[in-house]
């Protein structure tokens, strides 16, 4: 267990680290220039997503498994990333010349700034499951940290003293994960004596046949957390993206943990035969505890939190913040099980769920974000969660052989093993 106390206190610096990021980014932009931020880097991230294919999935597999070495993996990370990353903003630059109602909530050049993002987004991205696939759990924590505190320390630069706003921030984050890619590279250089190495043309078709099938988890994911911003961009004032932004960022922290643990799991059951199904049940009961006491916690606390951390300008959240918190609380074990399915080399179970959840967001969304504007948009989160979390569910019971109640019924024993 020493790993996972390596991963959740890592996480947990994450946190504090990303709430003072988001304070930060609160009491210098206001609601509104919260809200361009927010739509500016969802359209480079998403866009980083969609280009990625699965390959940081992929890697993290073969890695893990022992079926590629880390030359091979970095070599191949870093070709494909530059490729797809100038792919990406080929791909942005061609949407910032259609007009619609998206690209009026900032202004142009914050969103060309926001284009920047999209290789280092792929890349980070592969660099983080290649250090969970080796079990690098410490220094993957302390690169966490040093990309969260550089990233604070840029946001404070470039909003308070130099006051450049929105751009600077996007910049400011940026530039915080090229440097931390640039030292986790001199880090498996020393370590692993990295070297150019290639892939075989089998062992390329290997990584993106998996990587296909892991592509949906990745794209979903992201999706059913984002597209609530993507829409609300099209209908609604940046101010209120600003609150819907930062109230979805508040149970995203949440999810965080089962993050944590799953990290670990990951490669314990790609390595093992029986895919561990008994420890990530464990777990999954584990978490659902832990991120229960969070929410209780933040639902308890949310107001005097806002005043301090966010300025009075976004109380409107706190009604939100109370809708998502069932569908995060469901999420939370739920999310357990994605790393059992990929680990099991059964990605497309993942994507599957996440999928659903994130067609039952949308469709949520539209419904009720007309009847209930951001109250409907937090709802159609929720809802998401919910559905994706049943999928996920109802496969681990019939591929694991655990029953519902056996799933869900907390023993003794898990009290002892995370006292361990």
């Amino acid at each position: 267990m020493v790993e996972t106390g390596f991963a959740y206190s890592s996480q947990m610096v994450t946190i504090l680290t990303g709430i003072a990021i988001q304070s930060c980014l609160a009491w210098f932009l206001g609601p509104a220039g919260r809200g361009s931020y927010a739509v500016c880097l969802v359209f480079g991230y998403i866009l980083g997503i969609l280009v990625s294919l699965g390959i940081d999935g992929a890697l993290q597999y073969y890695v893990a498994s022992k079926k590629l070495n880390i030359s091979q993996c970095i070599s191949f990370a870093l070709v494909i990333a530059i490729i797809l990353g100038l792919l990406g903003m080929l791909l942005g630059f061609v949407m910032l010349e259609i007009k619609v109602e998206f690209f009026t909530k900032a202004s142009r050049q914050a969103f060309t700034v926001a284009l920047l993002y999209i290789p280092v987004s792929v890349l980070d991205a592969i660099f983080t499951k290649l250090f969970i696939g080796l079990r690098e759990f410490k220094w993957l924590g302390i690169f966490s940290l040093i990309k969260g505190g550089v990233n604070l320390i840029s946001i404070v630069i470039a909003l308070y003293f130099l006051s450049s706003g929105v751009v600077g921030a996007l910049l400011a984050i940026t530039l915080s994960w090229l440097i931390t890619i640039i030292l986790e590279l001199i880090y498996i250089h020393k370590k692993y004596h990295f070297r150019l190495q290639w892939l075989t043309k089998k062992q390329v078709s290997e990584v993106f046949n998996y990587g296909k099938r892991f592509y949906f988890t990745r794209l979903g994911n992201v999706m059913n957390s984002q597209i609530g911003t993507v829409i609300l961009a099209f209908f609604l004032q940046p101010s209120d993206i600003g609150y819907y932004a930062v109230a979805t960022k508040l149970g995203a922290y949440i999810i965080i943990i089962p993050d944590a643990v799953g990290n670990v799991l990951l490669s314990r059951i790609i390595m093992s035969n029986n895919g561990r199904s008994e420890l990530v049940a464990r777990c999954s009961r584990i978490c659902g505890i832990i991120c229960g006491m969070a929410i209780i916690f933040l639902l308890c606390t949310i107001k005097p939190l806002v005043l301090i951390l966010l300025s009075p300008s976004f109380l409107p959240i706190i009604p939100l913040v109370w809708l998502l918190s069932p569908g995060v609380f469901i999420r939370c074990p739920s999310k357990i099980m994605i790393p059992y399915f990929n680990g099991t080399n059964r990605p497309e179970i993942s994507s599957l769920a996440t999928i659903a959840g994130v067609s039952a967001n949308l469709l949520a969304l539209l419904l009720l974000l007309p009847l209930l504007g951001l109250k409907g948009g937090a709802l159609a989160m929720t809802l998401g969660y919910i559905t994706s979390s049943i999928i996920l569910v109802a496969y681990f019971i019939k591929l694991s052989d655990i029953s519902m109640s056996a799933l869900f019924h907390f023993k003794k024993t898990d009290l002892f093993f995370l006292k361990g």
